[in-house]
């Protein structure tokens, strides 16, 4: 039986979202995921793990690509796509969507310059969106509200935005943004974690994921 490529529910998704998201145009996918990793900020000292290991500088890594061809991890990559998209609730999709959806970048390092991709620009207005329909967040402009679940999903400090800048840009205190923010939190928080719970069985099942002991 193949040993799975994936450690975690959670690496699992990550990694599917970006080689999804990637412009493969190398003759093999280890060369398209090492590119992938290296034009990100590198959220984990496991996701730093998965990089050495496509390098060649690691043999420990959780991530586990040995004795597989580019097909196997593209089709890994599609199942878990194509499972996000069938079992998971169209907020929960937002959610992921968002949160590990790509962050493009340009120029060279010293200068360089961060936005999001168009999918995880179009996540954060869904996700907005949904917040605006539950009237959770009353308190903060709708237009705002945009801007503070991207602050909530930005991956790089150059994608961030500071409540003095919400407080300028919408208007208000900018305490107001700031005691606002946690409530954006507590709502988003629970939708990756749903989620990765009712993917998680499923990844096991598939043998994407390896089985969490119940111990």
């Amino acid at each position: 039986m193949m040993k799975p490529i994936f450690e975690t529910t959670g690496q699992a998704i990550y990694v599917a979202f970006q080689i999804h998201g990637s412009e493969q145009q190398d003759s093999t996918m280890r060369k398209a995921l090492i590119r992938v990793m290296e034009s990100i900020n590198l959220q984990s000292d496991e996701q730093s793990e998965w990089l050495a290991q496509l390098r060649g500088t690691r043999a420990d890594s959780t991530v586990d690509f040995e004795g597989l061809s580019s097909n196997d991890i593209r089709a890994q990559c599609a199942l878990i796509m194509s499972a996000i998209h069938a079992l998971l609730p169209q907020a929960e999709i937002w959610a992921l969507q968002a949160k590990y959806s790509r962050t493009d970048y340009e120029g060279p390092i010293e200068s360089r310059r961060y936005a999001f991709s168009k999918e995880k620009a179009a996540a954060i207005r869904n996700v907005a969106r949904w917040l605006a329909e539950r009237r959770a967040l009353e308190c903060v402009p709708r237009l705002a509200l945009d801007c503070m679940v991207a602050k909530f999903y930005a991956n790089h400090k150059k994608t961030e935005i500071s409540f003095r800048q919400l407080a300028i840009e919408f208007g208000g205190n900018h305490m107001s943004y700031a005691r606002a923010f946690p409530k954006v939190k507590a709502l988003l928080k629970p939708l990756e974690a749903m989620a990765i719970a009712r993917l998680q069985p499923h990844f096991e099942e598939q043998g994407i994921v390896a089985c969490q002991s119940t111990n």
